[in-house]
């Protein structure tokens, strides 16, 4: 190979594919140094487009370009990460996206850009819809859609068709617009459909496809102003997401639940058809039974499922905790709530939230999470389950200890104590902390590493800071500070016990599913993430 002339190993170097520059470098000296320029193509388009985004509005079209053959494979075989702030309406908004303490907005000073496609182009891009089971007015509509300055169709194919990318990180400007036919989500939507009911291959994007985040809150005027009568479904677009060949996490913020549904949700989704491991639903509205249900039995292994609260209301919080334990019990590991104590926009049937039976089928889960005042309605339900002798105090403090599934690493209780199910003794706080020595003496959570007191203990502290003020007490301090020998037993077994006013260093560190920010977005002007941001289990953020 030595003898190779150089002209020719230029021309071999042309026809090889991009993941294979490297190592056709590392063959030999004389393969290295004809190398010379391609490698360093590679370490250009890596450093520019590794993680790309649509704020330059020539980056969707000239990393089209690549994907398609009409410009340098090696750009588009580098992006790994695409982050969408928003989808362009026409020619005018062709402009760079500027930042400033405001948020996003189209410069209004420079001209936009002047983009003109090469002879041939456009139709290549159109070839998913006409080998699919697009209607003629589906066809036309991404054709005038594209003449018109419109870059949600292209941007939805540029995902489908990046062969590495890793991940895609949607910024919605709106509700009405996300899910919207003209906008690249929507496009995306139709494209999955297409390759699950095989009426076009899987594209190599969303065959590689592992992360999907939509509605990432940016505190930005992108961010959605909810406005009822202008928001559309969006189940279509969740178990469309659900099947992407590689699918390992989906974030999904402000879900609108179908109105009149009439889908056949499983015919899209069949139980054990989705590789999803990890789900955080964010501010969402409440699902009809069906998708739930679909939803649900859809993933073959999920590990982590979490939902926060927003502008509406978690309902038949029982049946989703009774169907994830049952269908999904031999693999979840976390099952968080977050914002629910603060929001109060949670409810099951004949409870607050879920009670701690529906969690019984869980062989693994890890992160556990209980509204208290649940808690005390199960120990009522569960009253004739008392042992011969055994006292009130005796029955709670066992009922405790035995209720969660015995791989328990993390608890989390909120809500007031003393829902008026059971009376603990002496008082609410004192046979709570009873209880909670009870579970960390008894090691039948062998694995267990903190519980979080601080929504238990904050509407009594505030009670008691209140009643000073206003002169009904005195103010003693030793009197407001609770679950103190709980701590110190906790700090004796290995255990973090987690409240208001525990300044101890911390034993164990926790990693809770976290919902991505706008920290997590590259492009954007906010930088890294300060390294003392730390965590809140309550609220799901930092």
């Amino acid at each position: 190979i030595t003898t190779l002339s150089t002209e020719l190993i230029f021309q071999i170097i042309d026809h090889i594919r991009p993941e294979s520059h490297l190592s056709f470098a590392c063959t030999c000296k004389q393969f290295l140094a004809c190398s010379t320029d391609v490698l360093k193509r590679h370490r250009e388009a890596h450093s520019k487009y590794h993680v790309a985004s649509d704020r330059d509005p020539a980056t969707v079209p000239t990393l089209l370009r690549s994907a398609f053959g009409y410009g340098d494979p090696i750009i588009a075989w580098h992006v790994r990460s695409f982050e969408v702030w928003r989808d362009r309406s026409d020619w005018s908004e062709w402009k760079q996206y500027l930042f400033d303490v405001d948020g996003l907005e189209v410069n209004p000073t420079s001209p936009p850009l002047a983009w003109e496609y090469l002879y041939g182009e456009v139709e290549d891009y159109m070839e998913p819809l006409e080998y699919g089971n697009s209607t003629s007015e589906l066809l036309e509509s991404a054709r005038t859609q594209i003449e018109d300055g419109q870059d949600g169709f292209l941007k939805a194919v540029l995902i489908a068709n990046c062969p590495r990318l890793r991940d895609v990180k949607f910024v919605p400007a709106g509700i009405d617009q996300v899910f919207d036919d003209t906008a690249s989500l929507g496009w995306l939507e139709v494209f999955i459909k297409d390759a699950v009911h095989g009426r076009y291959p899987w594209p190599a994007g969303l065959q590689s496809l592992q992360s999907v985040a939509v509605g990432i809150p940016t505190s930005t005027w992108l961010d959605p102003i909810l406005d009822p009568q202008d928001q559309k479904s969006s189940d279509n677009i969740l178990t469309a997401l659900f099947r992407l060949p590689r699918i390992e996490s989906l974030y999904f913020r402000n879900y609108i639940a179908e109105e009149d549904c009439r889908l056949d949700y499983g015919e899209m989704l069949p139980a054990g058809s989705s590789t999803l491991k990890h789900l955080f639903m964010d501010s969402g509205d409440s699902m009809i039974a069906a998708l739930r249900d679909t939803l649900i039995d859809a993933p073959k292994e999920l590990l982590t499922v979490s939902f926060r609260a927003g502008e509406y209301v978690l309902d038949h919080a029982d049946s989703i905790v009774h169907g994830l334990s049952k269908n999904q019990g031999d693999s979840l590991c976390s099952m968080m709530f977050y914002g629910f104590n603060e929001f109060r926009r949670i409810h099951g049937y004949r409870c607050r939230a879920f009670r701690p039976e529906e969690m019984r089928p869980c062989q693994v889960l890890r992160n556990v999470c209980i509204n208290i005042q649940d808690f005390e309605l199960d120990a009522y339900y569960n009253e004739n389950d008392r042992k011969d002798g055994e006292s009130n105090v005796e029955f709670l403090e066992r009922f405790f200890v035995e209720c969660f599934p015995e791989s328990m690493e993390t608890l989390k209780l909120w809500d007031r104590l003393g829902s008026g199910y059971i009376n603990w003794e002496p008082t609410n706080e004192n046979g709570l902390e009873s209880a909670v020595i009870k579970m960390i003496e008894s090691h039948r959570y062998e694995n267990l590493k903190a519980i979080f007191l601080e929504e238990i203990e904050r509407p009594k502290y505030h009670t008691n800071r209140i009643a000073a003020m206003i002169g009904d007490q005195e103010p003693a301090r030793d009197k407001e500070i609770f679950f103190r020998k709980a701590v110190e037993v906790g700090l004796k077994h290995g255990v973090d016990v987690h409240t208001i006013t525990n300044r101890n260093e911390y034993i164990h560190k926790i990693d809770f599913p976290e919902a991505p920010d706008r920290m997590d977005l590259a492009s954007g002007p906010w930088g890294p993430r300060p390294a003392d941001w730390v965590f809140n289990p309550y609220s799901g953020r930092r």
